[in-house]
């Protein structure tokens, strides 16, 4: 689809060759201190007092900036700064506005000048594009937009912008004016990635060669930090406090950049310390930190409790994780009850009844077949419990489970699977949702696992890299409370009643919870009670209660500053 902007005014002519700072004022923006000091340096122009303090903070050196500019420009900034539309896309309209007469001598008979528009997603591409689509509006000057490109033919110029995912083919054909990537540390930093930012790096500053000299800089760069890895980091980190080079580094806090956010409002905005500091001082987060606190894990423990008897009526899981020689083949059981809260609302609980690892000994396999019939029995004795599994010897698995009168499940472990499923895990161990039995090994796993943030957001749990450590024991757990989500809760002291009927209004059902109590002349009595934690009714009791500012004994603390139902009202 082509969209044609023609321009009510005069034309481009009076914005060919404007500044990145001049290309903001036309258009109306009013960028902050910092904002317009990153401009002027990028346009060559005099700061203010104000903005040579800004840039002073945002370099770390009371030197003010290089007369002749900078090659390349890296900057590391809080959420909500206002980079892309205040800074990116006035850039992005000043190399599109560069004058014709500077690129005539430099391209060849019917070549353009293009300005690369990247981003490690798609979304962050189309936020660049649409900003600087917009200011060219602001300024009536004419173009062409297609899906990914904005051509300045209509007005007269040899310039088009393209937009794309990161991707070192792209800088690989015609010259480049400029490059701008936007969110450069959420970039793959995994040798042979798609995007992989090594080697988009090393395409761009080719591209840019030829016309290097006709803008001040030729890369900019800019974006939230994520993790201690990546080009764009060790490249903050390399020339931070350095102005007299060719290469520029930035970093501020989210209130150094846009003056209308605060500290104290951010903070109301994220309770998390290392999530906030990360997000809004902009501070990268260690690439491999620990997953799950260790008060946690012991916390969860049920002192002396080996293995929990299998009972009538409870729903069981199995979960195993599979390997014969090199590693270690582990067994859990586990199952779902809700719990009543001494003074609080009932707890949705994952119970785990039951670890059992087999080692093989050094050189040896372990027998497959007796591996096998270990689970069947384990799986007839909790009530012919439904085993999980990962996709390690899956249809072997699988055929000899059958041939033994047994049940197997594949869980997905693609990345979005793991990671939503290790952050479930997070979650129930933080709340007290996870009761564990005693052993030493499933404790020792689960206090050593380790999260290595990759780009993207992708998080990868596991054991930590030294000789000698395993995951296989967590692993199994993990796939054990992410599958007891899909089965009732039984065994525990807490009901749920559904009533479903129909009338003139359609169909209509009821839930109520029960918790059993043992009544004063012997017996139980079932009392009505709220819905426990971790349901969904469970949840919604809690958010409006938050949202009240109210707290019940078990309850998590309240956040800070308004509640999230208030935040997003607002």
């Amino acid at each position: 689809m082509i969209a044609k902007r023609e321009a009510q005014g005069p034309g481009p002519g009076g914005v060919i060759g404007a500044t990145p700072y001049q290309v903001a004022l036309f258009a109306g923006l009013r960028p902050s201190a910092a904002q317009s000091a990153v401009l002027k340096v990028l346009g060559g122009e005099e700061l203010t007092v104000a903005e040579l303090a800004a840039w002073r903070l945002l370099t770390g050196q009371r030197r003010p900036p290089r007369p002749e500019g900078y090659r390349e420009v890296f900057a590391e900034k809080g959420r909500r700064a206002g980079w892309t539309t205040h800074v990116a896309a006035p850039f992005a309209v000043s190399a599109l506005l560069v004058s014709p007469a500077k690129l005539n001598t430099r391209l060849a008979p019917g070549e353009v000048a293009r300005v690369l528009l990247f981003g490690p997603e798609l979304q962050h591409t189309r936020q660049l594009q649409d900003a600087t689509a917009g200011i060219l509006d602001r300024l009536q000057v004419r173009f062409t937009r297609r899906d990914g490109e904005i051509d300045l033919a209509p007005a007269g110029l040899r310039t088009i912008a393209l937009a794309t995912v990161a991707d070192h083919q792209a800088p690989r054909s015609g010259t480049a004016a400029a490059a701008i990537i936007d969110e450069p540390f959420f970039l793959p930093f995994d040798e042979g990635a798609d995007g992989y930012d090594v080697e988009l790096f090393a395409a761009i500053r080719p591209a840019t060669a030829t016309l290097v000299g006709l803008l001040r800089t030729n890369l900019l760069a800019g974006g939230s930090p994520w993790t201690t890895r990546g080009v764009a980091h060790d490249m903050v980190r390399k020339h931070l406090g350095k102005v007299d080079g060719p290469v520029c580094a930035l970093h501020g806090s989210t209130w150094t950049w846009n003056e209308t956010l605060s500290e104290t409002s951010t903070r109301q905005l994220e309770e998390d310390e290392n999530r906030w500091r990360r997000e809004y001082l902009a501070v990268a987060s260690e690439s491999e930190s620990a997953w799950i606190a260790r008060r946690d894990v012991v916390d969860a423990v049920d002192r002396g409790v080996d293995e929990r008897a299998a009972r009538d009526g409870v729903i069981y899981v199995i979960a195993i994780d599979v390997a014969f020689r090199s590693d270690r083949f582990a067994i859990v059981v586990a199952h779902r009850e809700l719990r009543v809260r001494e003074g609080g609302p009932p707890s949705d609980v994952v119970v785990i009844d039951l670890v059992r690892v087999a080692t093989p000994a050094p050189g040896q396999r372990l027998d497959f077949d007796e591996l096998m019939q270990r689970v069947a029995n384990i799986s007839r004795r909790y009530n012919n419990a439904k085993i999980v599994r990962d996709a390690f010897s899956g249809d072997a698995v699988d055929h000899a489970l059958r041939t033994r009168g047994c049940r197997s499940e594949e869980m997905p472990m693609n990345a979005a699977a793991q990671t939503r499923r290790w952050t479930l895990v997070q979650s129930k161990f933080r709340s007290g949702g996870v009761r564990l039995v005693d052993s030493e090994i499933a404790v020792r796993e689960l206090v050593d696992l380790r999260a290595k943030m990759h780009a993207a957001g992708r998080i990868e749990v596991a054991a930590p890299s030294r000789r000698g450590s395993h995951d296989d024991v967590a692993d199994s757990i993990a796939l054990a409370i992410d599958a007891v989500r899909d089965i009732p809760a039984t065994g525990g002291t807490i009901e749920n009643d559904v009533r479903i009927w129909r009338d003139e209004e359609g169909v209509r059902i009821e839930s109520t919870w029960f918790s059993t109590k043992r009544a004063v002349g012997g017996g139980y009595v079932r009392v009505p009670c709220a819905p426990p934690l971790g349901t969904p009714a469970g949840d919604e009791a809690l958010e409006e209660r938050q949202a009240r500012g109210q707290w019940i004994e078990g309850d998590p603390p309240l956040p800070r500053g308004p509640s999230l139902s208030a935040r997003v009202r607002e």
